[in-house]
């Protein structure tokens, strides 16, 4: 039998993987966005960092947002941008679903290059943002987008873009991982699956009512709803009051019990092999 004493080295090249530990045992907590932020800003001297994931042609979910100076800054830009920009994002044209599944695609980017002014004012230039990398990684029906910012007038350089693409393997599986700690294991629902249980719930429910609790269910706020269906804000709260009448409920926690109920009978139904089956 031999013993070994285990030595801990960090490599003074790779500012990373040197906190891997930490990292991990940070992940799925509430510290964890602060604590990665933290650790870029200090090899890269980012600004903001905000991460997304992205389900089909649906509004993306942010992951986490983090920034330097005024708090929940970063936070307020990102839910800017699914309510209302992520479809002029010029990093949709590249970041996409292309290539093998896990791969992970780098893209250098600047606030020039967004040609929709009003975006660009938004996102970039009133919070004093220039440039900015991603790394995307595309798998089980989702894609995952890391980006950091940085100032106007100071572009990340050559060594700072590669301390990040270096890393990009162990970013993205942070930020996935911290991802299915937050939202629960596997891949969110598709909205058919809601819209099936509502219909088994309330089948009165009419086709807008039905679309707009199912997006509600999917997560997305009346304004990603509205930009979804091509509706007013207005119009998506007239039909979710409707729907909520007609379910007997005021809230979207008992929309969401009302969903859980709806599957757990249907759990049951599958597995008794006497009961009569929806075809």
């Amino acid at each position: 039998m031999e013993v070994h004493a285990i030595c801990h080295r960090k490599s003074p090249a790779d500012p990373f993987r040197e906190q891997v530990v930490s990292l991990i045992d940070n992940v799925g907590r509430p510290s964890f966005p602060r604590y990665l932020f933290r650790l870029i800003h200090d090899a890269t001297e980012c600004e903001h960092i905000s991460a997304f994931a992205f389900a089909g042609r649906q509004p993306p979910r942010v992951v986490l947002a983090e920034n330097t100076g005024e708090p929940r800054l970063a936070s307020s830009v990102a839910q800017k941008y699914i309510a209302r920009y992520w479809r002029l994002d010029p990093a949709n044209r590249v970041l996409d679903t292309t290539g093998p599944h896990g791969s992970i695609w780098g893209l250098r980017i600047a606030a020039s290059d967004i040609t929709d002014a009003i975006y660009r004012g938004h996102c970039y230039t009133a919070v004093g943002l220039g440039h900015r990398l991603s790394l995307s990684q595309f798998g089980n029906g989702q894609n995952f987008r890391l980006n950091v910012y940085c100032q106007r007038a100071k572009p990340f350089s050559e060594s700072i873009a590669h301390k990040i693409f270096d890393a990009a393997d162990l970013l993205m599986a942070l930020v996935r991982r911290h991802d299915t700690e937050q939202n629960g294991a596997g891949p969110p629902l598709p909205v058919s699956t809601f819209q099936q249980r509502l219909r088994d719930a309330a089948p009165k429910l009419s086709k807008r009512e039905l679309e707009v609790t199912s997006l509600i269910a999917k997560g997305l706020s009346s304004q990603g709803i509205a930009l979804e269906l091509g509706v007013s804000i207005n119009t998506v709260l007239t039909y979710r009051k409707r729907a909520y009448t007609r379910l007997n409920i005021s809230t979207q926690n008992e929309l969401m019990r009302l969903l859980l109920g709806a599957q757990s009978k249907a759990g049951r139904l599958a597995a008794d092999p006497g009961c009569p089956q929806r075809l």
